[in-house]
């Protein structure tokens, strides 16, 4: 017998045993677990395949592997204590329901989702035989972004390295994951950098144009097989570039220019980063101002603003998507805006502020959804692995994987089951919700799935949600994995507790929610009898795309006490708006008649429409 003392969900637990002289290795992750009122002892036995759940009163088959050196076939039982991800400790005296992790999944190889794998090859060559690669594709990211030093593939001029990156470029291909390599780090040979300046010659802006030119050119012809996009420097608005917004300009455009000739389709991106400090917008200025042509097809921010104790959406992390999208629609309407690296830190980290596995796990979610329905095209996380360094806490805290074993924080099954639901998505509307309370709904193939969750735990509270009648069950699909099949009501109705763990609402028609809106006192300006109104609508949270169908408004007076008069109380109001910028618009809606007392005609509706 070999009992676990902590056994924690998302985590990987290596075991190895020898049959026939054979080495096997098992593998179970254990996702979440959620005990049952029964009084029975949970037997797990080691077994090569996973039914995945224990049903009440059975025992559970699942692989398990342990971390150890055991040269014998494993045989008796297993006892565990299971931690959720909640952080309850299971009793021993249930029965569990066990999660294990969807695989295989095939998401589409064109996915919004990628993820940062890393360019330093020390910590690849000990991570990859372990199956990192493997284990981000598992994941449901696509893409993988990766840093490309030049002054590595050409330390001498003339004389091309290509099998410095080969290697890992083929096996992260291999495992599903398509590369999306930045091209920077300078040869000293190429550098304008010159003794005595500060940093590193690898951060300036090259000497000999015409070698950069040659270079990007024989670097896309010769992985032009596979490449897709193509990187143009990293945080070219930092310390990592000594050069001025008009030099990275002219690098960008000559890169342009050879990428393009070596490969007609592929796209390029240009980018620069939101910190504290550094506001992208002003970098994207002054580049735009220093050559307006068009030598790029996408745009990337890394925005970092919402690595602050705050939860993401009471920080600048929002207000910097929209003015990255406006900046974009006014200035290059037709590429394609990225966040090509974000992050959220579980520990402290130099300047950064840790919020702990748990919101790491719940705000990478809710910023996925809600950086889609912004208009980001792609969104790549930052790191996938947790990978050693010299300052505490020692490692990389935003990393998916833990440094060393490869087991997986929250954060990488709450990756998971985002990916799951966004990988085919496109963005359909909003939910009309009170203050702190979101309802994202994404068009997918087999229907519509609506992301919701409250900002912190005040604001957590049932919604009332409904559907077309025809549809008999919606499913909901919790941070974690978890799928709960919900029958609907007989007008179509079904009730959600939202929280700040996101759920998944998948149906076949969009829900439906009701907007109370109050009204405010005005003595000079009422609805008289008979008459139509206009209205100011004032709605807090994301409005980006163009609104169609109805809009019910339900009559609240200055007390709070609902409208309830006779044929007139409810407003059915059909057309077609945007919002604005600001968020407040005006339009008019049918008629509203004058009952019993006087309605002033501003109307202010707290929520998302």
């Amino acid at each position: 017998m070999v009992k676990v003392t902590r056994c924690v969900p998302g985590r990987k637990y290596l075991f190895q045993n020898e049959r026939n002289g054979e080495m096997i290795l098992r593998a179970l992750i254990l996702i979440c677990a959620m005990c049952t009122a029964c009084s029975a002892a949970l037997t797990v036995y080691i077994l090569p395949d996973s039914t995945r759940v224990c049903y009440l009163g059975k025992p559970i088959e699942i692989d398990l592997v342990i971390k150890g050196d055991v040269s014998s076939e494993f045989k008796g039982t297993l006892q565990l204590e299971l931690v959720d991800y909640w952080g309850t400790v299971l009793e021993q005296k249930k029965v569990w329901s066990v999660a294990v992790f969807d695989h295989p999944r095939n998401f589409p190889s064109d996915s919004p989702l990628g993820t940062y794998i890393i360019g330093m090859l020390d910590p690849l060559a000990e991570i990859v035989p372990m199956g990192f690669y493997e284990n981000m594709a598992q994941m449901g990211a696509r893409w993988g972004t990766i840093d490309l030093c030049w002054k590595y593939l050409e330390p001498e001029q003339g004389k091309y390295n290509w099998a410095y990156y080969d290697k890992w470029f083929t096996k992260a291909l291999n495992a599903g994951i398509t590369p999306i390599p930045h091209l920077y780090g300078i040869p000293r040979w190429a550098s304008s950098w010159r003794p005595g300046d500060p940093g590193d010659a690898e951060t300036y802006p090259p000497i000999y144009l015409e070698q950069w030119e040659r270079f990007v050119y024989d670097f896309v012809n010769h992985y032009k097989d596979w490449l897709v996009y193509l990187r143009i420097w990293n945080e070219p608005n930092l310390e990592s570039f000594h050069g001025t917004p008009a030099e990275y300009a002219k690098l960008a455009k000559i890169a342009y220019q050879a990428a393009k000739r070596a490969k007609p389709d592929i796209k390029v991106i240009i980018e620069a980063a939101a910190t504290w400090e550094k506001n992208p917008i002003d970098f994207f200025n002054a580049v735009y101002k220093a050559d307006d042509s068009s030598y790029y097809d996408v745009i990337g921010i890394h925005n970092y603003l919402f690595n602050n104790a705050n939860f993401p959406e009471k920080t600048q992390f929002l207000p910097m998507y929209d003015k990255f999208i406006e900046w974009r629609n006014k200035n290059k309407p037709n590429v394609e805006a990225w966040d090509t690296e974000f992050a959220c830190m579980a520990d402290n980290w130099v300047w950064f502020i840790g919020v702990g596995e748990k919101h790491q796990a719940q705000w990478l979610g809710r910023t996925h959804v809600l950086g889609f329905a912004k208009g980001l095209k792609k969104m790549i996380w930052f790191p996938g692995y947790s990978w050693p360094i010299q300052e505490k806490p020692y490692y990389n805290p935003a990393g998916l994987l833990r440094v060393n074993n490869l087991t997986p924080r929250p954060a990488y099954v709450a990756y998971h089951t985002m990916a799951s639901a966004l990988s085919w998505a496109k963005y359909e509307c909003a939910l009309s919700l009170p203050d702190d309370r979101y309802g994202m709904v994404f068009k997918i193939p087999e229907g519509y799935v609506t992301a919701m969750w409250s900002v912190n735990a005040n604001s957590a509270c049932p919604v009332k949600l409904e559907f077309e009648q025809q549809q008999q069950k919606i499913s909901v699909v919790d941070i974690m994995g978890r799928t709960s099949e919900k029958a609907l009501g007989g007008k179509g109705e079904m009730t959600v507790d939202i929280s700040e763990d996101i759920i998944y609402v998948y149906s076949k028609s969009i829900p439906k929610t009701e907007l109370t809106v109050g009204v405010l006192p005005d003595s000079t300006r009422v609805c008289y009898l008979g008459k139509p109104i206009e209205i100011d609508l004032v709605i807090k949270g994301d409005v980006s795309s163009e609104f169609k169908g109805t809009l019910q408004l339900e009559l609240v007076d200055y007390w709070g006490r609902k409208w309830n008069g006779s044929g007139a109380e409810k407003s059915m109001v059909c057309g077609r708006f945007r919002s604005s910028s600001q968020l407040s618009f005006q339009f008019a809606f049918g008629y509203l008649y004058h009952r019993m007392c006087e309605f002033a005609c501003r109307y202010c509706a707290q929520g998302i429409l």
